[in-house]
């Protein structure tokens, strides 16, 4: 008899792009968006590092994944602080208080546990914002005569007003 090697039979691809998700959401909440790679979600979900660009082109695709999640458990926290207690009367005196009491409970203990994640969200942001206005800059540096048009249309268009 020859040794060969068994492959381990192959996953679901639904099944390891979620634990991939899910492996880059402890991660991200962890450590943040800048404090982790590819390689290091792949051997979180226990993948090797080249699995994760089967399922995801980088780590900013999987990020926009686990955000999407992160909403959905919100919105989920929501309804479940929404939802009546049993027996309990819809509407009774102070009713509206104590909803808006157990949705801002729900929403800050959502936010609490997550915390780096959304650490990681508002730095993106801001670096997205930035790289908008440089490239703004950019074009406005790369075609001149379009720039200098705008400048003298504007000048013309107020000074005639």
């Amino acid at each position: 008899m020859s040794a060969t090697r068994k492959k381990p039979p192959a996953r679901a691809p639904e099944e390891t792009r979620s634990k991939l998700v899910e492996a880059a959401g402890r991660l991200f909440n962890s450590v943040g968006y800048f404090g982790t790679d590819s390689n290091r979600i792949a051997r979180e979900a226990g993948y090797a590092p080249g699995t994760f660009y089967v399922h995801f082109a980088d780590k900013r695709e999987i990020f926009l994944e686990v955000y999407r999640g992160w909403v959905s458990s919100e919105w989920q926290a929501i309804a479940a602080a929404i939802a009546p207690e049993k027996g309990a009367p819809v509407f009774r005196k102070g009713h509206a208080t104590a909803l808006s009491l157990r949705i801002a409970q729900a929403v800050l203990r959502h936010h609490r546990e997550w915390r780096m994640f959304r650490k990681s969200l508002r730095a993106l942001t801001v670096i997205c914002a930035r790289r908008d206005f440089l490239c703004a800059g950019l074009r406005r540096r790369a075609f001149p005569a379009v720039a200098w048009r705008r400048t003298v249309f504007r000048r013309v268009v107020v000074r005639a007003m």
